[in-house]
């Protein structure tokens, strides 16, 4: 399945709309704070091989225990990047856990991608360090992610 720039462009649109929605809340008694901005250090496995990835991830908590954002990964090697909208579960702090649809883009070619995860965020003086575990459904494959965020919560 392919997904065309105007597809990709409407999923951003469709982002800021919800991130940015009357359905937003202040930050409740069962957590601080509503945003966090994440710097995500690591690699991304595909058959054996490790590839470095860097990317970016934005979290607006909409309720105690929900959140939506957007994120962004670079990668070496198999895929240039990957844009998803992960829609976070935070069932227990400090255990996050993600459904995020979105495009993986690896030159020439957009594919549908779903990512599924989990972190657990040590907090402290409003800022989190996140080991990660993510795994990537891209076309018939499977690719895991593997790294630490660094997160700014405010």
């Amino acid at each position: 399945m392919t997904i065309s720039n105007c597809d990709l462009g409407f999923a951003i649109i469709l982002l800021a709309f919800i991130s940015n929605s009357s359905f937003s809340q202040e930050a409740g008694e069962g957590y601080k704070h509503s945003n966090t901005v994440e710097l995500f250090i690591g690699g991304t496995i595909d058959d054996n091989d490790m590839h470095a990835s860097i990317g970016a991830a934005y979290e607006r908590r909409h309720s105690e225990p929900f959140g939506v954002g957007a994120l962004v990964d670079i990668t070496a090697g198999r895929r240039d990047w990957v844009v998803a909208v992960p829609f976070f579960w935070h069932p227990q702090e400090p255990l996050r856990l993600l459904v995020a649809p979105g495009v993986d883009h690896d030159g020439s070619d957009n594919e549908f991608l779903v990512r599924l995860g989990g972190s657990y965020e040590i907090e402290f003086d409003g800022w989190s360090l996140s080991p990660e575990l993510n795994l990537d459904f891209v076309d018939g494959d499977v690719l895991t992610v593997l790294g630490v965020s660094f997160g700014w919560k405010f």
